[in-house]
């Protein structure tokens, strides 16, 4: 099904929604907007979005939260037929936004992630998904964290790592945990908490990070690469997808 949007600030925009076996993951560099953008982004912002903003101080926060949720409004525009600034969020388990959208409007859910500069963002039908992006950087004592957050099962096959590919490694586990907590609506993971990979996954697992990896009871996940120097996963109920990519502004544009 295709959903049109009008704004008079675009031209006659389409979007299908997502296919029940597809996630739609788009990207965005919130910060490229400035300005005038900015501005615009700040006006499809609800009461209590502008309100969360004007606690920030103002500069580099302020303009990444404003982006990043008025992104995710025109995004969402795209698959529901609403102008950005008519979308409505509730709240559920551990404040995972979802959409109050109108009885007649497709049920989408979404989530959303940001890191550095970068923001992602998946998009799926009548099942509930989670995405997490990271740049990669250096962790104080990597080892200790592992031991502490994660499965002796992930534990093993990160201390097997040559010690080039141990950082990629080191997020790869970091973003399938949190997208499987954020999905699953926990708030921040746990050892006890988020999807335990069942084994070791291969030797080639960091080379193919996109091959899908069924977690324990009905969940799925697939790592995704970002630009470089980030990486980032999705979880989603069900069997594994297929992932369809979008880059913000250019996926408007898209049919």
């Amino acid at each position: 099904m295709i959903f049109n949007v009008k704004s008079k600030h675009d031209d006659r925009r389409t979007r299908a929604a997502p296919g029940g076996n597809e996630i739609h993951v788009w990207t965005a560099r919130p910060l490229s907007h400035q300005g005038d953008e900015i501005e615009e982004l700040r006006r499809t912002l609800s009461l209590d979005e502008s309100g969360r903003a004007e606690r920030l101080s103002p500069g580099t926060g302020r303009d990444m939260f404003i982006a990043t949720r008025g992104i995710l409004r025109r995004i969402l525009s795209l698959y529901l037929g609403q102008e950005p600034g008519d979308i409505e969020f509730g709240y559920g388990k551990g404040g995972k936004p979802f959409v109050r959208g109108p009885e007649n409007a497709p049920a989408v859910s979404f989530n959303l992630s940001h890191s550095h500069e970068l923001a992602m963002y998946a998009f799926a039908a009548g099942r509930e998904v989670g995405i997490d992006v990271e740049r990669l950087r250096d962790v104080r004592k990597p080892e200790d964290v592992i031991r502490r957050f994660f499965s002796e099962t992930e534990c093993e096959f990160y201390l097997s790592r040559p010690e080039e590919l141990k950082l990629e490694a080191f997020f790869r586990f970091w973003t399938f945990r949190e997208a499987s907590v954020k999905a699953s609506g926990r708030g921040v993971f746990t050892r006890d908490k988020g999807l335990v990979i069942p084994a070791a996954p291969p030797g080639s697992w960091l080379h193919d990070p996109g091959n899908p990896v069924s977690i324990g009871g009905s969940w799925s996940l697939v790592g995704l690469d970002g630009p470089l120097g980030y990486v980032a996963a999705v979880a989603v109920e069900g069997e594994a997808p297929r992932v369809q990519r979008f880059d913000f502004p250019g996926g408007l544009s898209h049919t």
